[in-house]
Order: structure tokens, then sequence, then C-alpha cells
């Protein structure tokens, strides 16, 4: 016969806080399932399989604990059928091992993740079309896009793409043939000018910024 209800002590916080939604989905549902079946529930992921026998073995500790104080009760001639424990549940077994580093909430996962640095390139080369393609990938240039993505997301370069792009200024249609350049435009200062649409042709900022404006608006260094 299945069990109508069951206990989780909360020495388990830390090591259900490191798993995503997903995780602590899959976990309670084979927690759930073993409660109602009876049965061992077969989880792949070897974590979250270590947590499961782990708990089951509490609940089931917690339980028997709970049956002999209500028995003991009883045969004192209290009622104990809704009594238990209360704070003094008896401790969980304690794991074996930590837990391993792969089991992270979804915020770690995405702090941990690789910097997108081919992905910022391809959307260069595919957008801009008129200006200098990028043929490699230096040091230099992660440093740069790791350092503009703490501000800048993906579709943020996408639009400093396409603005770039659009803008005759920044391809070349001006009094001195230049051409921005892909560090040119991963410079901090004229990523914000191009994405604040500075370099839009309706407003011929470009000339501004190049007769009195920083003077860096045909530079290339980073």
């Amino acid at each position: 016969m299945g069990r109508k209800s069951f206990s989780i002590h909360s020495d388990y916080y830390n090591e259900l806080s490191r798993l995503n939604d997903t995780g602590r989905g899959m976990l309670l549902n084979a927690l759930i399932e073993w409660a109602r079946e009876g049965e061992v529930v077969a989880l792949a992921d070897q974590e979250l399989a270590l947590l499961f026998r782990m708990m089951t073995a509490q609940i089931v500790r917690i339980s028997e604990a709970n049956a002999k104080n209500r028995a003991g009760k009883t045969r004192n001639g209290i009622n104990g059928i809704n009594e238990d424990y209360g704070d003094n549940l008896p401790l969980p077994l304690p794991l074996p091992l930590p837990l391993p580093k792969t089991i992270t909430n979804n915020r770690e996962r995405s702090a941990k993740a690789e910097t997108p640095y081919v992905e910022v390139v391809d959307l260069f080369n595919t957008i801009c079309v008129s200006l200098p393609r990028v043929q490699r990938l230096s040091d230099e240039r992660k440093k740069s896009i790791k350092a503009r993505l703490k501000t800048y997301t993906l579709d943020d370069f996408r639009q400093i793409f396409t603005l770039a792009e659009k803008s005759e200024w920044l391809t070349g249609k001006n009094d001195r043939n230049w051409k921005a350049s892909f560090d040119w435009l991963i410079k901090d200062g004229n990523t914000a000018k191009v994405l604040e649409g500075n370099y839009q042709d309706n407003k011929s900022p470009g000339y501004k910024y190049a007769n009195g404006g920083s003077g860096d608006e045909t530079g290339d260094s980073l």
C-alpha cells in the first residue's frame, strides 16, 4: 500500500537548491511515484538517483520513528495519532560524497557558459557584408567581445551590426573613404554610439563626430 504523505528533512536544502527546475521536478515526481506505488523509480541521472536513494531512506526512517512514537504514547494512554517528532525528526543519512559540481541551477550554468565569441563574429560577417570580414579570432578580439558582453547581448550585437551596415558613413561613403572595422565596432564607446543611432544617415552624425567629435571615428584600436 502506498503512502499518503511523506516528509523531507530540511538538511537536504543545499543539495536541492543546486538542481535546476527540471531536475527538482524529476526528483519530486520520482518521490511521489515511489510513495504511491512503493517501488524504486529508476533515474538515469546519477546525481538525481543518489539524492533519490538518500531521501527515500530518510523518509522511511522518519515514518518508522513516528510509528514507534505513536505506539508508545498509545500504550501509555495518550492518543498519539496526530503526534510526530516535530523538530526532533531523525536526521537524514549523511551523503557519502559531495554532489558533483555538474549539478547547478540555471543562473550558475548561464554564468559558466562559454563566451559566444564565434557567434558574435558570425553575426558581423553575415550582416556587415560591406565591411572587411573578420578572418581571425585573436585573443585581443576575444577580450573585447567578452568585455562588451558584460553590457550587451547577442541581440544587441545583431542590431549594432545591422545599423552599421545601413550607415553610409560607416560603410565608406564619406570624404575619407573610410570603413568601420569589426574592431572599431566592438570598441566600447563606438558600440554605444552605433546602438544609440548616432550614425544613422538621416542625422549625418558621422560627419559631426569627424569634424568636432572625439576624433576616434576612423581609429581601429581596441
